[in-house]
């Protein structure tokens, strides 16, 4: 018996999900039925405890279902659904929380700000300009210095 496929089936019991949808869909992934098929047995014979105690129709499998539905492997699968007869528990939402909005604060304008704006701005044209200069005077400059 194989260790994923049991881990598998264990998750969805223990998820609350449907065994025999699992089972079915591990069928249709490529996995062996028979295989398949054994997991699911030792899975509900070895917990029978924990999923009648959870009350979850859904967690209780019989092996037919499976047997059942081996033949339609061969063409298009069809996962089995749930008896119409089960209702499923409602959820309750809690209401949304009402959040108390505030105003942004607005940004002050800060005359300080446009005197330092101007003298970055004219040592980045200093320092564009430096910059061509070495490029257009490459030759000349490395003359110079050697």
């Amino acid at each position: 018996m194989r260790e994923d496929i049991l881990g598998m089936l264990k998750n969805a019991i223990e998820h609350g999900g449907n065994p025999a949808r699992v089972a079915q869909s591990l069928i249709n992934s490529g996995y062996p039925a028979q295989e398949v098929q054994q997991a699911l047995t030792y899975i509900t014979n070895a917990i029978p405890q924990q999923s009648s105690t959870q009350g979850n129709p859904n967690s209780q499998v019989t092996s037919q279902t499976i047997n059942q539905n081996q033949p339609q492997t061969q063409g298009m699968p069809s996962v089995p659904t749930p008896p119409i007869s089960q209702v499923s528990p409602q959820i309750q939402t809690p209401p949304a929380p009402q959040y108390i909005l505030k105003p942004l604060p607005s940004t002050k304008y800060n005359p300080g700000g446009t005197g330092k704006l101007i003298f970055m701005i004219f040592i980045l044209l200093i320092l564009v300009g430096s910059l061509i200069s070495v490029i257009i005077f490459k030759d000349k400059i490395l003359n110079w210095i050697s």
